[in-house]
């Protein structure tokens, strides 16, 4: 088996209607905050493997060791049987029968998977940086029709109402990091300005990593490993527990900003002003079977543009990529619709 690190386009084994295996690869996804306690936190969670369907290429930031795009992907989870949650966007792959109750036929695929009774969730999807990648001597299945999934996606988005638990307010700890990053950014116009940081004439593009952009901010970034051979894994993993994953990534991003980002400014008037108004904001309890306890199903996944700074731009064609929504003014699947 051909392991290759940090993969590239290059490398890309799997494009748009492929599956594959992967997961969260927690000490990648922190290590660009650069704090040994985040790395230590982070390698004490114990991902799951689980069955994902590509859905494209996101984020392209250029991998200077291999001169060409690091691999970032969009993926949707696939679940065996319907999913608890929302379980009407949920789409059948065959030999799966038709879904019980919006009646839709399952895709076909080019040969089956080993499992016969997946559902691709298409109500949301997720994307990451791939750190590692275990090559297989063929690929696996592909959807016949990829952009029929893709208008039953759409369909799915379009129809979705909140209910009365996701129309709650976000969490203290969210709204409170929020604040924090624009903190952060403030901090660095201002350091920018007075001649802290060097700048360079921005107006023409001088390599492949201006085009591409850097990814040189403290932030955290999730960070998956995938597998092309579908039959490393006995049983594929349950979505809810990815979701929990990166729900407890979130929580180690939370806690060092606050332990060690904003102690380095804390001489700063408004930053201190910024620690006493968070000072109470808690982030949510992960229990020791891998759940989020207060909000196990909430939106939490991150890609690589989310976290401490908002500053990659998203691809126009993926507009379910959970993010910040405008429309509702928390975290969503909507795409800001």
């Amino acid at each position: 088996m051909l392991v290759i690190d940090d993969p590239s386009i290059i490398d890309q084994p799997v494009w748009r209607g492929g599956f594959a295996i992967i997961a969260v690869d927690p000490v990648a996804s922190v290590a660009p905050l650069r704090d040994e306690q985040a790395t230590r936190e982070a390698a004490d969670i114990q991902p799951g493997r689980y069955l994902a369907y590509i859905s494209g290429n996101v984020n392209y930031h250029f991998l200077p060791a291999a001169g060409a795009p690091r691999l970032s992907l969009a993926f949707h989870l696939v679940t065996r049987g319907l999913p608890k949650a929302h379980s009407w966007g949920a789409t059948p792959i065959a030999p799966a029968p038709a879904h019980p109750v919006t009646g839709r036929q399952p895709l076909k695929l080019s040969v089956p998977l080993p499992w016969p009774d997946c559902h691709i969730l298409s109500f949301v999807s997720d994307a990451a940086i791939v750190s590692r990648l275990y090559q297989h001597r063929t690929p696996g299945p592909r959807l016949t029709d990829h952009e029929l999934f893709w208008e039953h996606s759409n369909d799915d988005n379009e129809a979705y109402e909140s209910d009365e638990d996701e129309d709650k307010a976000i969490p203290e700890y969210e709204a409170a990091l929020e604040s924090f990053r624009e903190q952060l950014r403030e901090a660095e116009a201002e350091a920018a300005a007075e001649g802290f940081f060097p700048q360079e004439d921005e107006s023409v593009p001088t390599s492949m990593e201006d085009i591409f952009g850097k990814r040189n901010a403290r932030e955290l970034q999730l960070h998956v490993e995938m597998w092309i051979d579908l039959e490393s894994i006995s049983e594929p993993g349950d979505p809810r527990d990815f979701e929990a994953e990166v729900v407890r990534l979130k929580e180690i991003e939370w806690e060092w900003a606050k332990r060690v980002v904003a102690e380095s400014m804390v001489d700063r008037p408004e930053t201190s002003a910024w620690l006493e108004s968070i000072s109470g904001a808690d982030a949510s309890s992960f229990d020791a079977h891998g759940e989020d306890t207060d909000a196990l199903h909430a939106d939490m996944s991150i890609i690589p543009g989310d976290a401490i700074e908002h500053r990659v731009e998203r691809v126009a064609d993926w507009p379910r990529i959970r993010g910040f929504c405008r429309r509702t003014g928390r975290e969503c699947v909507c795409g800001g619709r």
